[in-house]
């Protein structure tokens, strides 16, 4: 028998492919008549942490820092419609795709959100084979159509899919990093290549891209697929180790930049494409795109941007910023900052939308910078902002990672993700630059998926109290 201890062995209850089974019981109570309505059904108990422990990641994670695992199912969000019954897709869909209605974590609140309901700790219980969460929403929270529940990670149930206040993070780095030193400060292609764009695990490789400028005139995009195995190495290599296994290369140099001496660059990364977004001057931003498919370059103009504020646009040549921006990107537009402190929303076509986009920036931090987390087009965590389906909520900023230093220089962290894990190379600007690699989770997941036999209708004459219970088969 599986064992849902108040640690959650995960390695005796999940890794061995013991499943665990979840029931919700819904209790709807008339604040003015006292009629409940009660209901209970059974869930799907998705693979989101098996996954999560399943990777080595070459002996480097502390999974200690994971550690009780009960922590990913200590929060809930109920939806507005059914999701797919699926163990392997697991990530919460987007606003746009199904309606955040309630939700909770493992803290209480006293915030008007309309959404966060409460633990409710003297009901919560943990027994040798099950664990029961307890959840309450008063008159004022939860309202709307429910028909599905579904358990998450405390830290994301806290926060939710519509952060109301900037209190929280959904992302947290958890094991010390393994760190290369002497990086020195001229950012080279050996350099970007341990700093990569994205992950590919199954594949055992990683993909980088470096622009080589060798004149006022000449430049080229290239890209280097690298073998870089996060599960394991052969007898000779190490994890700062990324052999060149590939090379594309497309000349940029066409636009009139000098890139030898242009460094404040944008490289985003989507499906199809590489962008390179050049702020050129007080008015004027050039965008490359590199097709992913033929690396065939296109370029664009887009005129009366004004991204010209020096805080935001790094213009050194020895920081990550040369490879990863602090700005989000989907497959049809990025933002970049404005001089005002905004975002400017810009489409890959060469045409200009929603200028200049009614969101503030909140303050973020220059000694510690790190790019956006996307999960798809429609979710990314940011430095200090979240975004889902095209609305971007302020954040708490992300804490820097265990054994990357802000203290006193410029820290620049990429994280690539892959689900519910996500690398994160960073490059410190110290006398003679490091790169730490960090291991994270964005808690971008769903543990369970429970869609309900009967539609619930939450209203403001109703309390709501969901009764989770997790066991062993």
């Amino acid at each position: 028998m599986a064992k849902l201890q108040t640690a959650f062995n995960p390695f005796s209850a999940l890794m061995d492919g013991k499943e665990l089974h979840g029931r919700a019981r819904i209790t709807l109570t008339d604040v003015n008549t006292g009629k409940e309505t009660v209901s209970e059904d059974e869930n799907l108990v998705t693979n989101a942490v098996k996954d999560l422990f399943a990777v080595n990641y070459a002996g480097s994670a502390d999974y200690t820092k994971l550690l009780p695992v009960k922590n990913f199912f200590s929060g809930c969000m109920m939806f507005r419609n059914n999701i797919t019954e699926n163990q392997n897709q697991y990530i919460p869909p987007a606003e746009y795709q199904n309606n955040l209605i309630a939700h909770a974590g493992d803290q209480a609140h006293s915030s008007a959100s309309p959404y966060r309901g409460n633990p409710n700790g003297s009901e919560t219980v943990f027994t040798n084979t099950s664990a029961k969460f307890v959840w309450t929403w008063d008159t004022n929270q939860g309202n709307g159509l429910i028909n599905c529940v579904c358990l998450c990670p405390g830290q994301l149930g806290n926060i939710g899919l519509l952060p109301f206040t900037p209190d929280g993070t959904m992302y947290k780095s958890y094991n010390v990093p393994y760190k290369v030193e002497g990086q020195g400060n001229t950012w080279t292609a050996e350099k970007a290549a341990m700093h990569p764009l994205n992950i590919n695990p199954a594949a055992g490789t990683a993909t980088s891209v470096f622009i080589n400028a060798t004149d006022s005139t000449t430049a080229e995009f290239v890209e280097m697929v690298c073998r870089h195995d996060m599960n394991k190495f052969n007898i000779n290599m190490k994890p700062e180790d990324f052999p060149v296994l590939s090379t594309r290369t497309v000349q940029i140099g066409t636009l009139g930049v000098d890139f030898t001496t242009k460094k404040n660059y944008y490289i985003f990364d989507t499906t199809n494409f590489y962008g390179v977004v050049v702020p050129y001057d007080n008015k004027t931003i050039f965008a490359i795109k590199i097709a992913k498919s033929n690396f065939t370059e296109t370029h664009f103009t887009y005129e009366s941007v004004q991204p010209t504020d020096a805080k935001y646009l790094q213009t050194t040549p020895n920081i990550m910023f040369l490879s990863v921006p602090r700005t989000p990107c989907t497959d049809t537009h990025f933002y970049v900052y404005s001089s005002n402190g905004k975002f400017v929303k810009l489409k890959w076509d060469g045409t200009q939308t929603e200028f200049p986009e009614g969101w503030t920036v909140p303050a973020k931090s220059y000694n510690f910078q790190m790019g956006p987390v996307k999960i798809n087009d429609d979710l990314m965590i940011g430095e200090n902002w979240f975004y889902n389906s095209g609305n971007f909520y302020e954040m708490a900023h992300v804490t820097v990672p265990d054994g990357v230093n802000s203290a006193s220089t410029t820290a620049w962290y990429s994280p690539t993700s892959n689900g519910t894990i996500c690398h994160g190379f960073a490059y410190e600007n110290l006398s003679q630059g490091r790169s730490p690699v960090v291991l994270a989770t964005s808690n971008m997941m769903l543990s369970t998926i429970n869609n309900l036999s009967e539609e619930k209708e939450k209203d403001a004459s109703k309390v709501m109290k969901l009764e989770y219970l997790i066991s062993a088969s």
